[in-house]
């Protein structure tokens, strides 16, 4: 019995240690961004409810069977609540980093790590996932109309409305992988005023005029953070454009 209770202590420690640590990184992301820990899980339910629909209306029938109607309908739907997840949030997340990026430009141009790890996040799981999964989709529609054409038929008006459904979800994706490239290039211009900060400090210093605190290895640190901050935001900003690019 009382190894029972030591277990069930135990347990009960484990999971408020977790929900402790779940509790802080929600709070964290909500200093930072206005993307919330709730806003993230909704869209993740969304990609995959979208995945498992559109792979139980094109997995489950035999090839030679016609596409169901009301699976076709389900898995409509749920791409179209991907595509406005999607959006609703990189809209979120651009707006969040151009309020940075202005704010930055006015005091030196260090940009804060939470709206571009917000960026970062949506562009590497969410964008990233969606162009594996609609490119096998869009596969497997292609390869169900091929049958069809082979066996003298048309495509079904289901599968044909799930085809026009996934090419429209790319292209919505496409264009909120456009936007946050086009939010990230927007991003890097904050490092004209880094470099001018910079410039400033140096002046200061060369004459005598700067404060003591400023120490050189306090200015050579800020000048490594800017410089692989800027090399940070250029690579998320290529792979948003490469998701992009691979949706059209």
């Amino acid at each position: 019995m009382g190894e029972q209770v030591m277990k069930s202590s135990n347990g009960t420690a484990t999971d408020a240690s977790e929900a402790d640590g779940q509790g802080a990184a929600a709070a964290g992301l909500a200093s930072c961004t206005t993307i919330d820990a709730e806003s993230l899980r909704r869209l993740d339910v969304a990609l995959y409810g979208a995945a498992v629909a559109v792979q139980d209306c094109l997995g489950s029938p035999p090839a030679a069977a016609p596409v169901g109607a009301a699976a076709a309908d389900a898995a409509c739907s749920s791409l179209g609540e991907l595509a406005a997840a999607v959006r609703r949030l990189v809209a979120v997340a651009a707006a969040d980093l151009a309020a940075a990026t202005q704010e930055a430009a006015a005091w030196g141009g260090v940009l804060p790590g939470g709206p571009l790890a917000a960026m970062s996040l949506l562009v590497r799981e969410p964008l990233t996932a969606a162009v594996c999964c609609i490119q096998s989709w869009q596969s497997s529609l292609k390869a169900l109309r091929k049958r069809r054409t082979k066996a003298g038929n048309q495509m079904e008006g289901a599968a044909q409305r799930l085809m026009d459904v996934v090419t429209s979800t790319a292209e919505q994706l496409a264009a909120a992988a456009q936007e946050c490239a086009e939010a990230l290039t927007a991003a890097t211009g904050t490092s004209a005023a880094a470099a001018a900060a910079a410039q400033a400090v140096r002046f200061l210093k060369d004459r005598g005029h700067a404060a003591a605190a400023i120490s050189e290895s306090a200015t050579s640190a800020l000048e490594t953070l800017l410089l692989e901050q800027r090399l940070t935001v250029g690579l998320i900003a290529k792979r948003a454009a490469a998701v992009a690019a691979a949706l059209r």
